[in-house]
């Protein structure tokens, strides 16, 4: 079934190529968007459907025929050049920092003249080899899987810088497809690490964020767009063999709530912007469970079509360097992408009514009051 997606996937994208040879980032926009209406498809199957389509995009705009991997990565170094700090030091926060695209992100950061504290699963000690840049980060030990630990991790941050002077949170560190857990919190574990930890972690940390210039950014997919319906109960439920489908509801639940926070922000009188981004298809750990991107003959194929973690860090470090406006967009290819409307599984409520219910709905499972913002912006919330 893989081989015909692959066929049928890069079929579509060369014939797409021929019409739109300057702009495939308009091409994956066109593709995500109908898929989103194939309603009628397994979500499992629409997730396979976009990382064919998005493959064969890159391939075809990014590898050897409308560009190639070192000219996509020499633009990420020429967007690290023009963004080095000239004056002072300013401090970003990176989940997941000690690998994959999280590690190149940091890179990019250090490079531009940022400091840096990683959060990480791992201990320091281990990532000595790794990483020659581990001597210039702070570095904060913590789960994502545990919501106890994310409120350990803020803490800490909290004793590293003073308040107000953290410029930027880059919420990177994500699972997908992993065989089903139930954390010790009642979560399904792609649900609390990919959505709920980093919106708790948000949160806590906004009264540390820089109240003119600071940022949030959500690393969201493009699997949100094979679902537009937001299935709270998901959250909580296990599943056997299809974990795809509870990673990009994740997604959609993630990318929902920056826009319902985004809204907030807004209405409290906060200039911290927020994003979701998609980095790409990149070839990293997190396809370790997902069958078809671990078989021998497909391997090495992957690894060249695939894009690199310094290719996947681009739209993070763009979003991170220019803090671009509205806040709560979804971003991708350094482009602001078209987000679906959703409805809510069992819910009758106007489109307007969705953003509150997914804003409540969040403090609800990070277990907040709901007059958290309030409090984090006292003086703002009372203009």
């Amino acid at each position: 079934m893989w081989l015909i997606l692959l066929f049928f996937g890069s079929f579509a994208a060369f014939w797409l190529y021929g019409h739109y040879k300057d702009n495939g980032s308009n091409v994956m926009t066109a593709i995500n968007l109908a898929v989103s209406r194939c309603q009628f498809l397994p979500i499992w199957l629409r997730v396979y459907i976009l990382g064919v389509a998005e493959t064969a995009v890159t391939v075809l705009w990014q590898r050897g025929i409308g560009s190639s991997r070192q000219a996509q990565e020499a633009h990420v170094d020429e967007l690290v050049r023009d963004h080095q700090l000239r004056i002072g030091k300013r401090t970003i926060v990176v989940t997941g920092g000690d690998s994959g695209i999280g590690s190149a992100i940091v890179g990019g950061l250090l490079n531009a003249g940022f400091h840096v504290i990683v959060v990480s699963k791992t201990e320091r000690e281990k990532c000595l080899v790794a990483h020659p840049w581990i001597d210039k980060v702070s570095w904060v030990v913590g789960d994502l899987a545990s919501l106890q630990s994310v409120h350990s991790i803020a803490e800490t941050i909290k004793d590293i810088i003073p308040k107000g002077q953290i410029n930027g949170l880059i919420n990177n560190a994500g699972i997908m497809n992993t065989p089903c857990h139930i954390t010790a919190d009642g979560f399904e574990s792609q649900h609390q690490v990919n959505y709920i930890s980093p919106m708790l972690l948000t949160i806590l940390l906004l009264p540390w964020i820089e109240k003119e210039n600071g940022f949030v950014l959500f690393a969201s997919s493009s699997t949100l767009y094979a679902t537009t319906t937001v299935d709270f109960d998901l959250a909580r439920n296990s599943y056997e063999w299809d974990g795809l489908t509870a990673y990009a509801h994740s997604k959609l639940c993630l990318a929902e709530a920056v826009r319902a926070l985004g809204t907030q922000l807004t209405l409290h009188k906060s200039n911290i912007k927020v994003y979701a981004y998609h980095p790409g298809t990149v070839r990293t750990s997190l396809f370790a469970h997902t069958t078809v991107f671990s078989l021998f003959f497909l391997s090495r194929l992957f690894d060249f079509i695939m894009l690199s973690i310094k290719e996947g860090s681009r739209t993070p470090l763009f979003l991170a360097f220019k803090v671009p406006s509205p806040s709560g967009c979804y971003w991708s290819n350094e482009s602001k992408q078209t987000i679906p409307s959703v409805s809510i599984k069992d819910e009758h409520l106007k489109d307007s009514e969705v953003c509150d219910r997914i804003w409540s709905q969040t403090l609800t499972f990070c277990q907040l009051e709901p007059k958290i913002l309030h409090e984090c912006f006292p003086e703002e919330a009372r203009l």
